[in-house]
């Protein structure tokens, strides 16, 4: 049955309208007056309403005026989606009040007619949105809530006599309403609203590519979590389409949002070590380019909160520092230097600074490591191809106790204030091996070696930790009991490992303690130099740290750190 606006918005079909009218008074004569004042009640009403313009889209214009109009707010091409190849649009979110701006250009002649100009903005979902005259800069502007759903939205210029002179339209998606969160750090959790008709066939989720990342068929599953896998430091765009049973060339989309997944902070310089301080919920970052030969207008120890994840303080940025470690106890940060006969104490109760003068032959320290009891183990900075000794220093006072009995290569050393004794494992070596030493008697003396001899590593990393229940050291491939005897052989070099070992971290990769199953794979990062700098803050969370130095001198470093949740 053709619709009764339709059937009487005709000239012919009026006349005929008019002529079956005065038939059906007729008929109706022989009725009691209350029911024929009813019928003719209702008929007028009917013939009023399917006479009246109430056909938004076919209306004609007749431009007596000459004049342009044209919606300006939203833009038409405002959003791009990547269904369908890429469309431009306006897609909503329909719980947001829609500001609508239209303007209308008179031509000089027909200024006289600014005043009588009437304008309508309709909705060919909703009906008339709004009726009355433009502003004084022949604008108009409404808020309006629209209803959800696809709505082809019309602003119209009218005479005073109601003439249509000129008019302008608008698709608005107005459809679900996205929401985009990135609690991970390495990942972002996409949250929509149910789509409310009856003609769903699936959710088809958008980032930024032509192909839909996924497809959800069950109108009830309102969350995707998108795994990182381009950039952590860039904004990407999603999107949520709904695939429908109809056959039209419309998108049914939500709202566009951008949203980065990572959670990091950027900083200028370069990074070669950062540690934990538990009992602050603090880092304590080293600042000092890549090589002794480069130099930069900062150095010195960088401050981050773990909790708030930003930078406290940059502090004694003039002293370049070549490594540091806290007591057993948490009270005092250590700092060695290279080349320069200082080490730096730092209360961390009250910030104050206190500094020792050392004897090394201008060597300097390159490896610090704090004992029970304030004890500071410094290696001596090597020569190029070279050992030199560990020294034992009162760091309370800054006296020298004594010289290791051993010298020692290039390397990194732990200490283990559970069992006291003094992991150092080589580097710069085609024949490498961990040592375990003895504190006894105030000499340090080798205890034992892993490899024994002849085996050896062929030039390991200059890195080792020990696991934070103080049972376990990691080297190179190994996991090894505080007695150097190796528990674990794995594929791969592990850096970090969580407090209660539940979790292990390579360069690449979150594993399962126990199993070795991979938990994720680290998502791209932006920058990434061969360092180390992996902390565990607690079982469920990592904060990694990527710096580059450009080879090229005047370039300036850069700096990423990333906290990341693993659940």
């Amino acid at each position: 049955m053709i619709p009764l606006k339709s059937r009487f918005n005709t000239p012919i079909n009026k006349v005929g309208t008019f002529i079956s009218f005065l038939y059906f008074i007729e008929k109706i004569k022989h009725l009691p007056k209350n029911m024929k004042k009813l019928l003719l009640l209702f008929l007028s009403f009917s013939f009023y309403n399917c006479s009246s313009d109430h056909n938004i889209e076919n209306e004609i214009e007749k431009p007596t005026i000459s004049l342009t109009t044209s919606i300006i707010q939203p833009l038409k091409d405002r959003d791009f989606s990547f269904h369908n190849n890429g469309v431009h649009g306006v897609f909503e979110d329909p719980t947001v009040s829609k500001k609508l701006k239209a303007k209308i250009e008179l031509s000089e002649v027909n200024n006289s007619s600014k005043g009588t100009l009437n304008v309508k903005w309709k909705s060919d979902k909703d009906g008339l949105l709004y009726e009355g005259k433009p502003d004084d800069n022949l604008e108009s502007v409404i808020n309006i809530n629209l209803s959800k759903g696809f709505h082809k939205i019309f602003f119209e210029v009218y005479t005073a006599d109601n003439s249509l002179i000129k008019k302008d339209s608008i698709t608005i998606s107005n459809v679900i309403k996205l929401e985009a969160l990135s609690d991970t750090g390495r990942s972002i959790k996409l949250n929509w609203s149910k789509y409310e008709g009856n003609n769903f066939i699936s959710y088809l989720v958008y980032g930024e590519n032509s192909k839909p990342i996924a497809e959800i068929t069950d109108i009830n599953i309102l969350t995707y979590e998108y795994l990182e896998t381009i950039s952590l430091v860039k904004e990407q765009k999603f999107q949520i389409v709904v695939k429908t049973t109809d056959l039209t060339d419309r998108i049914l989309g939500s709202n566009i949002v951008s949203k980065m997944s990572g959670n990091f902070i950027e900083f200028p310089y370069f990074v070669p070590k950062m540690i934990k301080d538990n009992l602050r919920s603090k880092i304590y970052v080293l600042v000092a380019p890549r090589s002794k030969w480069d130099e930069t207008d900062k150095y010195g120890i960088l401050i981050i909160d773990t909790k708030n994840f930003k930078i406290e303080s940059h502090i004694l940025t003039s002293d370049r520092f070549s490594d540091l470690d806290i007591s057993p106890d948490g009270q005092y940060l250590y700092l060695t230097q290279k080349y320069v006969e200082k080490l730096t104490k730092i209360n961390l109760a009250t910030m104050e600074v206190k500094t020792f003068t050392t004897s090394t032959n201008d060597w300097g320290f390159h490896k610090i490591e704090v004992g029970n009891n304030n004890i500071l183990f410094c290696h001596i900075t090597p020569p190029t191809s070279g050992s030199t000794g560990i020294m034992a220093i009162n760091g309370m006072t800054g006296e020298t106790i004594n010289m290791s009995y051993n010298a020692y290569l290039h390397g990194d050393i732990e200490y283990n204030s559970k069992n006291g004794k003094l992991y150092m494992g080589e580097s710069n070596t085609s024949a490498g091996v961990i040592y375990c030493n003895t504190f006894i008697n105030q000499n340090l003396r080798i205890e034992n070696n892993y490899p024994i001899f002849p085996n050896s590593v062929v030039y390991p990393d200059p890195f080792l930790f020990i696991s934070d229940d103080y049972n376990f050291i990691f080297w190179e491939k190994y996991q090894l009991d505080l007695n150097l005897n190796v528990k674990r052989e794995f594929n791969t070099k592990m850096i970090a490992c969580s407090p209660n070992n539940f979790y292990l971290s390579d360069m690449d990769k979150i594993y399962n303690y126990n199993n070795l199953s991979v938990v994720f794979n680290y998502p791209p990062f932006p920058s990434n130099e061969s360092t180390k700098s992996t902390l565990f803050i607690d079982d469920n969370t990592i904060i990694t740290c990527k710096t580059y130095q450009p080879n090229t001198v005047g370039e300036p470093a850069q700096t990423y750190f990333f906290k990341m949740k693993i659940n």
